[in-house]
């Protein structure tokens, strides 16, 4: 949804843990998002 400019709803984000606020802020604050990928 991002990607293409949609809207996106988050339901109960006061829920959310701290990892996941600290990744949706910038997409809140200045519509930015950056998801890196995950090295294992």
């Amino acid at each position: 949804a991002v990607l293409n400019g949609f809207w996106v709803v988050f339901e109960d984000i006061d829920k959310a843990p701290s990892e996941i606020l600290s990744v949706i802020a910038p997409l809140l604050e200045s519509r930015n998002l950056f998801i890196g990928s995950q090295v294992e």
